[in-house]
């Protein structure tokens, strides 16, 4: 099943282009927010789609997949789905730190994946029970966020920024994102809203 979820927008350019998208796997579903949620709220409210359907694969608009997404996924979500301290399963592993950009490359050795205190954004599942669990928490802040724990890298991040309320749980919750040692997913790295960085995160 596909869901896309479309932001309130003055152009109809991205709903014609959901409406036009043959979906040749299953069954397409389109969501239209009526008023627009912005990042942060629109991507709380995709999380929430696993009410609803127990394991969703998040993926925004300005990522490309691999072929093998959905079988590492499932297998992934499969192993790791009684480990109560892995908050998600990234689809996207790095080769630059997003703290100082500097390469990153995790040890290879006979694994197929390593765990990173931080959540991906570029391609992630999330289930039922993890994601509730840190709802439960955000809605408790009453967007009134203690950040003080946050490396200052993420702290410069904006308000927009749903990742960084997902970092600050993780990190008061000891909880990891399982990355792929090889990536699944690509961010074509294109300038938007939250990003000026061509290039450097594609993979």
């Amino acid at each position: 099943r596909l869901v896309i979820s479309v932001d309130k927008s003055d152009s109809l350019d991205v709903l014609q282009v959901a409406q036009n998208f043959e979906w040749k796997f299953g069954t397409k579903e389109i969501i239209t927010h009526l008023v627009n949620l912005g990042l942060r709220e629109h991507i709380l409210t995709c999380g929430d789609l696993t009410q609803k359907y127990e394991n969703i694969i998040l993926l925004e608009d300005d990522l490309i997949v691999s072929p093998y997404f959905y079988d590492y996924a499932q297998q992934a979500q499969q192993y790791y789905r009684h480990h109560k301290e892995v908050q998600g399963i990234s689809l996207y592993s790095y080769q630059v730190a997003e703290n100082r950009f500097f390469p990153f490359y995790p040890i290879h050795d006979v694994s197929d994946v390593h765990f990173i205190q931080i959540p991906s954004s570029w391609g992630e599942v999330f289930s039922r029970d993890r994601w509730a669990e840190f709802r439960t928490w955000y809605d408790a802040q009453n967007n009134l966020f203690d950040e003080s724990n946050l490396p200052a890298y993420v702290q410069e991040w904006g308000e927009s920024s749903w990742k960084k309320k997902l970092v600050n749980y993780m990190l008061l919750k000891d909880k990891y994102f399982v990355f792929p040692n090889v990536s699944y997913s690509s961010n074509f790295s294109d300038p938007g809203v939250n990003s000026d960085r061509k290039g450097l995160f594609q993979v």
